[in-house]
């Protein structure tokens, strides 16, 4: 299996790490643990070899006209009692760029059908039964603003029970 995603940088990444393994330690939520801070744009997909070679030339020639461009992380929010995360703020730059790789590379990726929802998952799916209102106190007035350049969108590969990096493609950098 794999997957498509804009990756922050290292110290935004760390930050997002330490928020996860907070909470398997307060809670035991491990989850979120198995792949690295991520926006994520084509959601799982699986695909042989042969035919991913050819998924990743259709993107890679879509991203190889792209300039990176600002994104901005603002607060915490939550999908129902299931997933807190990193609220991303969704900007014309993002949202453009999304539906312009859509656009161009819907033949080869199914994209999610709902409305594009950017974000960075700090938990989910094993947050203990009865324990999302406590947990999600200890997010939801927590004041979390940062920003950095979407520069790099990466593939990710499941491997032995985790999502890791394949391969990076850094976009056009702003001068």
């Amino acid at each position: 299996m794999y997957f498509i995603a804009i990756i922050p940088p290292d110290t935004i990444s760390e930050e997002i790490l330490r928020l996860k393994q907070e909470a398997f330690h307060k809670y035991g939520i491990k989850s979120s643990l198995k792949s690295q801070a991520h926006i994520t744009l084509v959601p799982p997909f699986h695909s042989d070899r042969e035919e991913l070679k050819l998924k990743m030339e259709s993107l890679k020639k879509f991203l190889a006209g792209y300039k990176s461009f600002e994104i901005n992380l603002k607060n915490f929010s939550c999908f129902g009692e299931k997933t807190i995360y990193a609220d991303v703020v969704r900007d014309e730059k993002l949202l453009n760029f999304y539906q312009d790789m859509k656009n161009s590379c819907q033949e080869f990726f199914k994209f999610d059908s709902r409305k594009f929802s950017p974000h960075i998952t700090i938990l989910n799916r094993d947050i203990p039964e009865g324990k999302f209102q406590e947990i999600w106190g200890n997010y939801s007035e927590k004041e979390y603003l940062r920003n950095f350049q979407g520069d790099t969108v990466a593939l990710f590969t499941y491997l032995e029970g985790r999502w890791e990096i394949e391969e990076r493609i850094k976009l056009i950098p702003l001068l």
